[in-house]
């Protein structure tokens, strides 16, 4: 072996040496968060779903809407009701895997309908309203929310005439205050 060839394998090896920890540390295992773990999701929360509504009302045409919670605008069309009821079974099915304890549309319809009864006078907002209707079924958090559009796919398997297109929103209202929590 040659002088220089010698010299070219010990730069390699001393290298080599140098970046081997950092080969080690690069595979090392990185301890992960167990997502099994009941307490990574803090629950006993009671919340009441007061299920989706469809925004635009009935034989209305398209148009760009404001959301009566967060304020966010979308643009609306007709919905047909299956959409909705498919759209509250997910949600529910949803927080039931939450382990809160949730109030589905059904259970809160009476006291919504109560609060909305007294509105006659007050002129109070829709956010007033939920959340008075999340203190008397004692509740830490109101669920609401508006379906706006829901388009299902027209076309062949290999085109399509027309997307398919969905958009509704979802509100935490807080009870104790009416704070909007999550959107």
């Amino acid at each position: 072996m040659s002088s220089r060839s010698c010299f070219v394998f010990r730069g390699f090896i001393v290298a080599l040496i140098a970046v081997f920890p950092f080969l080690l540390l690069g595979c090392a295992a990185v301890p992960r968060p167990d997502t099994d773990d009941p307490t990574v999701v803090p629950s006993g929360k009671r919340v009441a779903f007061l299920g989706l509504e469809e925004a635009l009302p009935p034989g209305l045409s398209e148009d760009v809407l404001r959301d009566p919670v967060s304020g966010a605008l979308f643009t609306a069309g007709p919905v047909p009701p299956e959409a909705i009821d498919l759209l509250n079974t997910m949600i529910l099915e949803r927080l039931a895997l939450l382990g809160d304890d949730v109030i589905t549309p059904e259970e809160s319809s009476d006291f919504l309908s109560s609060e909305m009864g007294k509105d006659i006078q007050a002129e109070r907002s829709l956010m007033e309203i939920y959340m008075e209707a999340g203190r008397a079924m004692e509740t830490d958090g109101v669920l609401v929310g508006h379906v706006y559009r829901w388009h299902e796919r027209e076309g062949t398997g290999f085109a399509v005439e027309r997307p398919a297109s969905a958009a509704f929103d979802l509100n935490l209202i807080r009870s104790s205050d009416g704070a909007l929590v999550w959107r």
